[in-house]
């Protein structure tokens, strides 16, 4: 038995004469050029697509872009790294010419085009529009926390700051109090050692040839040479520098309303992860909006939101735009349910199914709030122990007067010890907007088979990009940056899944429609 043979290294054979035979029809290498090439870079706005009468030339702009979004197709991120598949991947070298531009050549392109990156993939999204796929009925909504290009120990809460605060308050105190009780000392033994300085003058000339000829290697060490006063006093003086430092973040928090303040990313912010099992860390929350029908994805918006309240509308209006219609159903989680928020869509033609919280607090489950029936003609509450729960008077919540529901037979229940804590008893806090919230519920609650299909769109794309292209954290910093990473993640997205449609259907992608 013998091993599987390759080829003689130095024999002769016959190669393709040309790259283009490299590269058969069906390579999506094909695609992304033609898609490239069907763009209006001018109008788009890149940095050298018209050129200037001066200067060294220039790489084409669609020489890096389309460089950039094979590198996405491939996983393949990092300037470096696509620098090296332009040298030894046959399918780079068909789509740039055999052209190898340097890392720095590739960084800089993406920083010098970042929004006109981001209209690339609103320009693919045209084209898909005119291909029919987009349902223009129903989307989805979801929101996932991607790994910001900083460290935590570079974003301040004010928790954080104020602890660190009231630590060096507490060194300087101390620092100080001996600071103090080393110049006093010292005054005391000024006078005693002005006369042991006369006596020894004599006896240091004598031990100084000594000293020259014992001479240790000289101490380079911070604190060499400086008596406990001076280092002291240098101790008290970096202290208060650092007290500076935070005081100028409070200042910073202060100015932007916020309660975190980043430095490195400064657009980056601490966040519970989410689904992904990773630490507590620095993130953005990219908000996403994919359509029923293929799962593609019609746009997102990164932000540096905790949480995704208050971006149903913001998402939704987006994919309305993209697919030029005046209505449609959104899908979203728990964590959409607000009701300003969801009363401004229900109120702009977006028909809203999204499920119900869990009502918050210690209480049994059959006790909890939403277990408490409005009704709305005469309008009272009927609590799940048959008492009435009527409008006793109102409160103001954010600015807005709000109904408070009470019961007068609460004191003489016997689950009242289970059902509240309140000693006053139950209370009930009717939503400014809970009409809207009520049928929206009943809409979710009647169309479970449509809200099923949610997690089946809007997380797919999510899945993919993170689990199956490994796509968890950005290399770029800043919003309009990160903007263009994420623009160029979810083209790549979509241009797979567009390709793949059209490959299965025996169809071929044409942009010159």
């Amino acid at each position: 038995m013998k091993y599987i043979v390759g080829a003689d290294r130095n024999q002769i054979s016959i190669m393709p004469d040309t790259l283009e035979d490299y590269v058969d029809e069906n390579n999506i290498c094909r695609v992304i050029d033609a898609f490239v090439e069907s763009l209006n870079l001018v109008v788009l706005g890149f940095k050298h697509a018209k050129l200037s009468s001066t200067g060294r030339p220039p790489y084409h702009p669609a020489i890096l872009l389309k460089l950039f979004i094979y590198g996405m197709l491939n996983r393949v991120r990092s300037s470096r790294r696509l620098q090296a598949e332009a040298i030894r991947n046959v399918e780079v070298m068909w789509l740039l010419n055999k052209l190898v531009p340097d890392d720095k050549t590739i960084c800089n392109f993406r920083k010098d085009n970042k929004k006109a990156i981001v209209k690339v993939f609103k320009e693919f999204n045209k084209f898909c529009l005119t291909q029919d796929l987009f349902s223009r009925e129903t989307v989805a909504v979801d929101g996932s926390k991607f790994r910001a290009n900083n460290s935590r120990k570079n974003i301040y809460t004010r928790e954080i700051v104020d602890k660190n605060l009231a630590e060096i308050e507490r060194k300087l105190s101390i620092k100080v109090t001996e600071y103090l009780g080393e110049l006093e000392k010292n005054d005391a033994s000024e006078a005693a050692e002005d006369m042991l300085n006369i006596n020894n003058i004599a006896h240091d000339r004598i031990n100084q040839a000594i000293k020259v000829l014992n001479e240790p290697k000289p101490d380079v060490s911070p604190t060499a040479g400086k008596t406990p006063k001076q280092e002291m006093e240098e101790a008290i003086k970096e202290l208060n520098i650092k007290k500076h430092e935070l005081k100028n973040i409070i200042a910073e928090m202060d100015k932007a309303g916020e309660n975190q303040h980043a430095t490195n990313d400064s657009d980056s912010r601490l966040m519970i992860p989410g689904g992904d099992g990773r630490n507590f860390d620095a993130r953005y929350n990219v908000q996403s909006v994919a359509d029923v029908k293929h799962s593609l994805i019609l746009d997102f918006d990164v932000t540096n939101g905790c949480n995704d309240k208050g971006q149903l509308k913001n998402m939704t209006d987006r994919a309305k735009d993209v697919m030029e219609v005046d209505s449609i159903n959104a899908l979203a989680d728990t964590g959409y349910y607000d009701g300003d928020d969801i009363a401004a869509c229900e109120e702009n033609g977006i028909t809203c199914f999204v499920t119900k919280p869990l009502s918050p607090g210690q209480a049994p489950k059959q006790l909890r709030a939403d277990k408490f029936k409005y009704d709305k003609d005469l309008d009272v509450y009927l609590c799940p122990m048959k008492k009435i729960f009527e409008r006793s008077h109102y409160q103001t919540i954010d600015g807005k007067q709000l109904p408070v529901y009470t019961c007068n037979s609460c004191f003489q229940c016997p689950v009242k010890n289970l059902c509240t804590k309140n000693p006053t008893g139950k209370q009930i806090i009717r939503n400014f907007n809970q009409d809207i919230l009520d049928t929206v519920n009943k809409r979710t609650e009647e169309n479970t088979e449509l809200y099923k299909k949610r997690g089946q769109v809007v997380e797919h794309p999510f899945g993919t990009i993170k689990s199956v292209w490994g796509f968890r954290n950005f290399l770029c910093r800043g919003f309009e940056m990160v903007n263009a990473e994420m623009a160029l993640t979810c083209l790549a997205y979509n241009f797979r899944r567009v390709f793949n449609i059209f490959n299965n259907n025996n169809k071929k992608l044409n942009f010159n429609t």
